[in-house]
């Protein structure tokens, strides 16, 4: 489009510079009765440049207008590239905090299946340690005692808690007065 104008404001000044050199070359024929006439040809020929002048400065100003609405437009255009362009950067960040964020969310799902597999692991206990009561529940204090005697004090603890009130003292009457102390005191720390 650019080019149009450029040649344009180039052709139309040569336009009018070849037509005035053509006039000028052209000699007035000699004073005749048919000199009216030629008047008449020569201001009918001048209103038709007149026109075509002001019919080329209409397409001028009309130009002119499309560059100022081509200028606007890639005005816009650059501001929707920035626009993009600062969009592209903040879906870069959020895609960067997504993959943070996923590999957090890898780590607490392997944290939970561990946290799911020590309570797994500790009703498995708790229900051996039920059946294990019920059993040292049915002993006398001494046989008791003697199987006590054996066990760590987390497995002691674990099988007092599955048993009822009464079998409790029990328990603890089976153990050396020192070691039920201190499986009391440990149960007290918990």
């Amino acid at each position: 489009m650019g080019k149009w104008v450029l040649i344009s404001f180039i052709s139309f000044p040569l336009t009018i510079i070849i037509i005035v050199g053509i006039l000028l070359a052209v000699k007035p024929p000699a004073k005749t009765p048919a000199e009216p006439k030629a008047q008449k040809v020569s201001a009918t020929v001048e209103k038709k440049l007149i026109k075509r002048v002001v019919a080329h400065d209409i397409r001028i100003g009309n130009m002119t207008h499309v560059k100022h609405t081509l200028d606007s437009l890639l005005t816009v255009i650059d501001f929707f590239r920035d626009s993009l362009k600062h969009q592209a950067q903040k879906m870069d960040s959020l895609t960067k905090a997504l993959k943070s964020l996923q590999t957090k969310n890898e780590a607490l799902a392997k944290e939970a299946n561990s946290w799911k597999q020590k309570y797994n692991q500790a009703a498995g206990q708790q229900m051996e340690a039920k059946a294990i009561a019920r059993t040292l529940s049915s002993l006398k204090p001494k046989e008791m005692g003697k199987i006590l005697a054996k066990m760590d004090d987390h497995a002691i603890i674990l099988i007092y808690s599955q048993m009822s009130n009464a079998a409790r003292s029990t328990l603890l009457a089976a153990l050396d007065s020192d070691r039920a102390a201190a499986i009391t005191q440990k149960m007290l720390k918990k």
